[in-house]
């Protein structure tokens, strides 16, 4: 945790030099930096708050906010409170499902942050649009010859082509909570909680098939 005593000026052309705790993580990049420290000022509205620019290494400016605290010997000391923007960091996929479903990964990100933003009304049926382009490309991806037809079916249709019944399991729950998710009134137990729990399994399932695959065709038992 790294401090400095910096000077945070006033409207009234006041000054303060006030010990500040550095942020530890960029709330833009979210990786752990020692920001620039570029100013200080103090809140018009109130003399207990003041706000810092900090400048991240990754190009970008925020501003952190702190409480002033007591004056000793001509210092003050700070109580550091919050930093912004809280840029959004949505989920991270492996190479693997990048590979098999872009859009898939985009839309989930998208719903994923319409969630954190409260917007729960509209990001079920987010995460049930997420889970179709997931599904349509794994089937399109081991039937390449049915890839236009798989497409323009049905959901349930596209599903019904995994012969796995643990992973086709999942994504028929999947489906059936995104769907109630688009209605006016809810009528399943399970929401959203269970539903991304269900997507997490799917990419687990889908990346355990993948690597079982690789380790059989290089570890063939002889």
């Amino acid at each position: 945790m790294f401090k400095n005593n910096h000077y945070i000026y006033g409207y009234n052309d006041d000054e303060k030099n006030v010990e500040i705790t550095y942020p530890e993580m960029c709330p833009v990049c979210h990786t752990r930096v020692r920001p620039n420290f570029v100013y200080g000022h103090l809140d018009d509205s109130s003399d207990q708050y003041f706000s810092v620019l900090f400048s991240c290494s990754c190009g970008n400016i925020f501003m952190s906010k702190y409480k002033l605290g007591n004056c000793y010997y001509g210092e003050y000391s700070s109580e550091y409170a919050l930093s912004i923007p809280n840029g959004f960091e949505g989920e991270k996929f492996n190479e693997r499902i990048n590979a098999i479903s872009k859009e898939f990964i985009e839309v989930y990100n998208q719903s994923l942050e319409a969630e954190s933003l409260g917007l729960k009304a509209i990001c079920g049926a987010g995460y049930r649009k997420a889970i179709e382009y997931l599904v349509k490309s794994y089937c399109s991806l081991l039937n390449p010859d049915n890839k236009e037809q798989i497409w323009n079916e049905s959901l349930g249709a596209t599903i019904n082509r995994i012969e796995d019944e643990r992973m086709r399991a999942l994504y028929f729950a999947t489906k059936e909570i995104g769907n109630d998710q688009t209605h006016t009134i809810i009528k399943l137990s399970e929401g959203i909680p269970e539903m991304k729990e269900y997507i997490m399994a799917l990419v687990a399932y889908i990346n355990f098939v993948g690597l079982s695959n690789i380790a059989a065709n290089n570890y063939r038992r002889g």
